[in-house]
């Protein structure tokens, strides 16, 4: 779908700002919306709660967007009402970028990305610093304005794209092990595995329900084998329309003599 910039007097609380601005923008079809896919972002009802921030500022926290490609984390956006302080809103967010980066090993930092707004006014910048990179206002939120197309640079998902190719290229190992070659030593990785009894056992005792080599086990197969369905009879019906259509017309509209020993005339001539 394209993105279309609701009126400003629209975008009268969070939620507003949230579902007016901020989701129809994010899937929107280039070059007007950043063409991320609906799967790729997680709302508030799937996204985790961290701690953030430290000493009496410590609180419960978690962002309105996650955007995420194959269950990479690459980008947190937070909305806020419009007199809300959008700085503050861009500090929470970087400080939610570092908890989710550290359940990550060391170096790896996924999710690097960092945007927040209020409708009046877009900030977006990286998780590692506190000044913006990017900071528009509402009447730049147009294709031709060079601030937005900064933003879909930032954020398009060509951008979060590469980013997650390069994080899939650092987590990546760099060699590769089979499995049988992780347990113990060559006489166990060489050992032959024993027969299964069971196996043999039941192969042997239902082979003629399985595979009927007698008349007799067929004939019971075909009368008892069978459950009740309705799902399979559900093709009787249309197997016996089938069968009544190929009957030939010499057996259609043929009358049937009532004793063959006395037979009668059907018309006269």
């Amino acid at each position: 779908m394209n993105f279309e910039l609701p009126d400003l007097a629209d975008l009268r609380n969070e939620s507003d700002v949230e579902q007016k601005l901020i989701y129809p923008l994010l899937v929107g079809a280039e070059p007007l919306g950043f063409g991320i896919l609906q799967n790729e972002i997680l709302t508030k009802q799937n996204i985790r709660r961290l701690m953030i921030g430290k000493g009496n500022e410590r609180k419960s926290y978690f962002p309105d967007y996650l955007i995420l490609i194959s269950g990479i984390p690459l980008a947190v956006i937070e909305a806020k009402e419009p007199n809300e302080d959008i700085e503050e809103a861009f500090r929470e967010a970087r400080l939610y970028a570092n908890e989710v980066n550290a359940i990550f090993r060391t170096g790896t930092n996924p999710l690097t990305k960092v945007v927040a707004t209020n409708g009046t006014r877009l900030l977006a910048g990286f998780w590692d610093t506190s000044t913006p990179l990017i900071d528009i206002t509402y009447p730049e939120f147009s294709p031709s304005s060079e601030r937005m197309a900064e933003l879909h640079r930032l954020i398009g998902r060509a951008a979060l794209r590469a980013d997650y190719l390069r994080i899939c290229g650092s987590i990546k190992p760099s060699r590769f092990w089979k499995p049988r070659r992780m347990l113990g030593g060559l006489s166990i990785q060489q050992g032959e595995v024993s027969p299964n009894t069971f196996g043999t056992t039941i192969s042997a005792e239902f082979a003629h329900i399985f595979n009927p080599s007698t008349m007799e086990d067929r004939v019971r197969i075909a009368k008892e084998g069978y459950v009740p369905s309705r799902r399979r009879e559900r093709y009787v019906d249309p197997i016996d329309r089938v069968i009544r259509a190929a009957r030939p017309p010499s057996e259609v509209v043929s009358r049937q003599f009532e004793d063959t020993s006395q037979p009668k005339s059907f018309s006269k001539r």
